[in-house]
């Protein structure tokens, strides 16, 4: 798959292509001889997010990887721990909310602040 990305190839192809894989991947999913644990991991992760593995050969600019992701959480981290973490799950998932909208907006080229002061106030 990256081998094919690296030609940056057309839309056409890259649908054309994603099918192949597809097939591929419908292959390694319905194999029948899978010991226990790769039946777990086929089961949890090949199945549970079949439709998500391959978007990165259908759209341009997305990568076979979530590293751009792992490297936005981790500056959340820093945060939480001068914050002291998060004394409770509420707290938790509120800080998420406003953490997520806040990577967005800066992914955006938006001023976060801003935007969050635009929310608050409507």
């Amino acid at each position: 798959m990256a081998d094919f990305l690296k030609e940056n190839p057309s839309k056409e192809l890259r649908i054309e292509k994603k099918k192949e894989f597809e097939e591929k991947l419908n292959e390694i999913i319905n194999y029948k001889y899978w010991c226990e644990e790769a039946k777990s991991i086929v089961d949890n992760w090949l199945i549970a997010y079949r439709g998500h593995w391959l978007t990165a050969i259908e759209i341009e600019g997305i990568t076979l990887d979530n590293n751009i992701c792992e490297r936005k959480i981790r500056g959340c981290i820093g945060w939480r721990k001068m914050l002291g973490g998060h004394r409770t799950g509420e707290g938790t998932r509120q800080y998420a909310i406003i953490e997520t909208n806040r990577q967005t907006w800066k992914h955006k080229g938006k001023y976060p602040y801003n935007e969050l002061l635009n929310v608050l106030r409507n």
